[in-house]
């Protein structure tokens, strides 16, 4: 039986679904991954021509959590999607403002050739939903989650693209109180019942 059960990273997971796409072989195999910490002076920089005085760790969130975790890929997008659960209310002009910063944040990524974990996670979940058949390359029918608290929108989506919904598809553990990354996310959103 212990060759049916597969021990995985979330993180790996999903380098493995990117780098399992045509388009994401290369990517995968040459981007570094740059930690949330080491991200700051690179918000700071894209943040400079903003007309509003925007916290790295407001955009930094922001990106994660409401651009990454909803799948997000252009402006107009991001003017209509939700934004509940933040904390800071934007205007439509603001949100452009957020949005041109996310925009400069993204090319100086690139030009560094940088990616995150919360893309790499974000870029899988998107690649599983345009492609069913991706999903089943890994055959997964279940899974485990361990330190579910510590989960964010991006990595929630990956999963419940990569484990079909079913009978007991998704077993989950965590402790609220121990959470030390992002905000809790309602598994609702994700189609997670």
């Amino acid at each position: 039986i212990t060759d049916r059960v597969h021990v995985i990273n979330i993180d790996a997971l999903a380098r493995a679904v990117v780098a399992a796409t045509d388009n994401g072989r290369p990517f995968v195999n040459s981007a570094k991954v740059a930690f949330d910490n080491q991200l700051e002076p690179l918000w700071r920089t894209a943040a400079q021509s903003a007309k509003g005085d925007w916290e790295p760790g407001f955009l930094s969130d922001e990106w994660s959590e409401v651009v990454l975790g909803n799948g997000v890929a252009d402006e107009s997008g991001y003017l209509r999607i939700p934004r509940s659960g933040r904390s800071i209310r934007l205007s439509r002009p603001q949100r452009a403002d957020v949005w041109a910063v996310i925009e400069r944040f993204q090319a100086l990524l690139r030009a560094q050739n940088l990616t995150t974990f919360t893309e790499l996670a974000s870029r899988a979940a998107t690649a599983l939903e345009a492609d069913p058949g991706l999903g089943a390359q890994f055959g997964y029918e279940h899974a485990v989650i361990d330190e579910a608290q510590d989960l964010d929108p991006a990595r929630w989506k990956l999963l419940r693209a990569l484990v079909p919904a079913g009978p007991d598809d998704l077993f989950i553990v965590g402790d609220a109180h121990q959470r030390i990354y992002g905000k809790a996310a309602p598994l609702s959103r994700f189609g997670i019942e």
